[in-house]
């Protein structure tokens, strides 16, 4: 990673973020369109990382001047898209928030404020792996607890962070509160201001386009964990939650194998000659999401449409996915481009495989967030479809089974 000054200007660059040039450059378009803020634009580099703005009114130079900088960070953590370890995937990331943020007597710090834009944090592995229930191993990794303690220590601690479509409520938490234990001692506690961007409006728009919704319309959740995002799917398309979701809750036996899956609302007989959406936080090696297909489909759906914020697609997800195309089990499938796969893995297969850019959104949302509080623009009902807390999965199945009268 190497800092290089310019007059007014400074340019980050990290190897990593060469699989990401386009991304990048779709966020870069977004910074154009809110404007409510003065924007100085970095050039790109082969690979540039953040964006510098001030709050004010364009051409007020006064106004400018008397404004701190704001650098917009985009960055992600896919230790899996480049084969690294995970302290590898981080390095660069940590070393660009303390290099924008560290002063010195005779060096002061380039930026004042950091607002932090995360596509995608591989922060899977968020529980105690000593659960009784047998489905994790002993001593895997918190993720989600040691990315946000890194996060927070080299610069974020304090500052803001959007966050696509975060995996579980026990990663949002352990990523926007992390707490350093130290040794006989109370436990420092620091605080990241975290607006968690939720991709189902984008979803919506492009499912009604593609005459995909009526009454004959079935969203199922897989787990109880992706529960409220399609809840808050089928509201968005119009749909009564009471009649057109089904919910399951899946024990994994290993990783990526689904030991059981049982349904935990709603029948078989929901099923027959529907149309089915899937509605899921990420695409993996889709080797469990092509099976629980082939079980919808012997009990009578009539198509089957799986859409996924994050493409993470390890091997043979390309496999598994052109199989079920092929087959006929599944129709379409939808993702984001927040990782480099989703885009570069489908390019002839368009018609079955729709990548829905993300990258403005984000922008906007960044900007939106440096002059605004979180519950400022959940208040905003022209934004708010774009925000959803994550809530206790557990905590969120108890108030969906009072709202659809579940004993």
């Amino acid at each position: 990673m190497s800092i290089e000054a310019r007059p007014k200007e400074y340019r980050v660059n990290h190897p990593m973020y060469r699989s990401y040039i386009d991304f990048l450059r779709d966020l870069k378009s977004s910074f154009l369109d809110v404007p409510r803020l003065f924007v100085q634009k970095t050039t790109f580099k082969n690979q540039a990382s953040w964006l510098k703005t001030f709050k004010g009114v364009r051409g007020l130079r006064s106004e400018v001047v008397q404004n701190d900088d704001v650098a917009y960070v985009p960055f992600w953590i896919d230790p899996n898209q480049f084969n690294v370890k995970m302290e590898e995937a981080m390095y660069g990331t940590a070393m660009l928030f303390n290099s924008l943020l560290h002063s010195e007597d005779d060096r002061a710090q380039l930026v004042k404020r950091i607002i932090g834009i995360a596509p995608y944090i591989e922060v899977r592995e968020d529980k105690d792996g000593s659960g009784v229930d047998g489905d994790r191993d002993a001593g895997e990794a918190i993720d989600a607890e040691i990315i946000g303690r890194e996060l927070a220590v080299q610069g974020l601690n304090g500052q803001k962070l959007v966050w696509l479509s975060p995996h579980s409520y026990e990663a949002y938490k352990m990523i926007s509160r992390p707490v350093i234990p130290i040794p006989e001692k109370k436990p420092y506690k620091m605080s990241v201001e975290v607006l968690p961007i939720s991709s189902a409006p984008l979803f919506a728009q492009k499912v009604k386009d593609a005459n995909l919704v009526s009454e004959n319309t079935v969203i199922v959740s897989l787990d109880k964990g992706s529960l409220q995002q399609c809840v808050h799917f089928v509201d968005l398309l119009g749909l009564d939650v009471k009649t057109n979701l089904v919910a399951f809750d899946k024990k994994r036996k290993g990783h990526n194998q689904v030991k059981d899956l049982s349904m935990i609302y709603g029948n078989p007989e929901m099923f027959k000659g529907k149309d089915v959406i899937i509605y899921d936080d990420l695409i993996d090696t889709f080797g469990s999401m092509k099976s629980t297909c082939e079980a919808l489909k012997d009990l009578g759906c009539r198509t089957i449409t799986i859409i996924a914020t994050h493409g993470v697609l390890s091997y043979p997800a390309r496999d598994n996915i052109l199989d079920a195309i092929a087959t006929g089990i599944v129709n379409k499938v939808m993702m984001t481009d927040s990782l480099p796969y989703a885009s570069d893995y489908f390019e002839d297969l368009k018609e079955h495989v729709e990548i829905v850019n993300v990258a403005k959104l984000l922008g906007v949302f960044a900007q939106l967030f440096s002059v605004s509080s979180v519950e400022d623009l959940r208040r905003d009902p022209t934004l708010s479809p774009y925000i959803v807390i994550p809530e206790d999965k557990e905590r969120y199945w108890r108030s969906f089974k009072k709202r659809v009268g579940l004993q």
